[in-house]
């Protein structure tokens, strides 16, 4: 059935005022569908109703929904997902989105509830973004308890489309029980679309929390462009407590593809915490990274920008880098007015790790706090691999 519903209107201007660089079709009020859902087969009749009609939709859940999922692919679809206080239980992905859909979880006010099953699936996140889709997720939304081995993302998955976290909790996801390979980013993981060494995806965390989540590196969030490279000289206008700095080097290679609107990691505020990278870091095969990042591990970034602004970041673990990573070939990673704290590296780096980069990239930490980490070797604050 169709409604006029103005009040939904507003979810899509703040959808263009948060993320203007993102084009956002205007509908006009007649044209928003709304649908109750209250179980599996409603939702996948409105999925299927969605992909055939493309427009705005709205979805209302009635109640708890058992092996629920959406594949959203309708370049023209943009689909509003409203909890009213239920979960969607899944045991795979809740949300495939794709072709340059948009959903919004949440509306600001209800409870939404994602939740897996705890169990180890070959399957991405409980949200998968891909191919120019933009998936926003606002307060009072929860994305928990799913464990993948499909390697990257456990929460969030984003490869060449863009993940907006306005508020909400994403906890206790990861991956990595069966993985032999690449296994990063527990919480949310962004990298490139089809590519090597083009990071094609963007994350904007603006509010919220990332937290006890596992991968074998990048446990909170990981992003790159590929897990292979070098890291660079650092400047710095902070207050450190603990800063190592020895000596040794590394290289790189190059291609092209697919890209979000203005692909990078953009963080100006949230918390990450509690997370833990499980991983052991072993140089032979360095373009792996495990045992990197507790809350944050970037890496291989082509050039774009890593901007981690305003953030906390604290009680993390890893063997080395538990609050942040930096690590390898063209990272440009940008760290201004953050709090890293109370993080634990059994090795090197328990506050920040950077390793050294080519000439054309660096990072740099600003107005930045560095207190009460710890590190089992060096650098309990800062350690700057060369």
């Amino acid at each position: 059935m169709k409604k006029t519903v103005a009040k939904y209107l507003c979810i899509l201007l703040s959808v263009a005022l948060l993320f203007t660089a993102l084009p956002l079709t205007v509908y006009a009020e007649d044209s928003v569908t709304v649908k109750d859902v209250g179980s599996a087969t409603e939702l996948e009749t409105v999925c299927y109703e969605i992909n055939t009609n493309g427009g705005e939709y709205v979805i209302n859940l009635t109640g708890d929904i058992e092996n629920g999922s959406m594949s959203i692919k309708k370049e023209s679809a943009v689909v509003t997902v409203i909890g009213n206080g239920h979960t969607i239980f899944t045991s795979n992905y809740a949300f495939y989105i794709e072709n340059g859909a948009k959903v919004n979880l949440g509306d600001e006010i209800s409870k939404l509830i994602i939740e897996g099953d705890n169990q180890s699936h070959h399957d991405p996140g409980l949200v998968y973004i891909k191919r120019g889709s933009t998936c926003i997720m606002n307060n009072n939304v929860t994305l928990k308890n799913h464990k993948g081995d499909n390697y990257l993302g456990g929460g969030v998955t984003v490869e060449g489309g863009t993940f907006v976290m306005n508020g909400g909790n994403i906890d206790n996801c990861g991956i990595g029980s069966n993985c032999e390979a690449t296994d990063f980013g527990g919480g949310v993981a962004m990298v490139g679309a089809g590519n090597i060494n083009k990071l094609n995806s963007r994350f904007n965390l603006i509010s919220g929390t990332i937290s006890g989540n596992k991968a074998s590196g990048g446990a909170g969030v990981f992003a790159s462009g590929y897990h292979f490279a070098k890291t660079n000289p650092i400047s710095m206008n902070a207050t450190i407590d603990g800063i190592s700095v020895p000596s040794s080097g590394g290289t790189s290679g190059g291609t092209e593809s697919i890209a979000a609107s203005n692909p990078g990691l953009f963080i100006n505020g949230g918390l990450i915490t509690e997370n833990t990278a499980t991983g052991t870091y072993d140089s032979a095969v360095s373009l792996y990274a495990k045992g990197l990042g507790g809350g944050i591990l970037v890496s291989y970034n082509s050039n774009k920008v890593f901007q981690i602004y305003n953030a906390k970041i604290t009680s993390n673990n890893a063997e080395y880098g538990a609050g942040i990573s930096s690590f390898y070939f063209k990272t440009n990673a940008d760290i201004d007015g953050c709090e890293i704290t109370g993080n634990t590296a059994a090795k090197n780096g328990g506050g920040v790790y950077l390793t050294k980069n080519d000439n054309s990239s660096k990072t740099t930490i600003s107005n930045t706090t560095i207190t009460g980490n710890t590190s089992g070797d060096r650098g309990a604050g800062v350690y700057y691999q060369q």
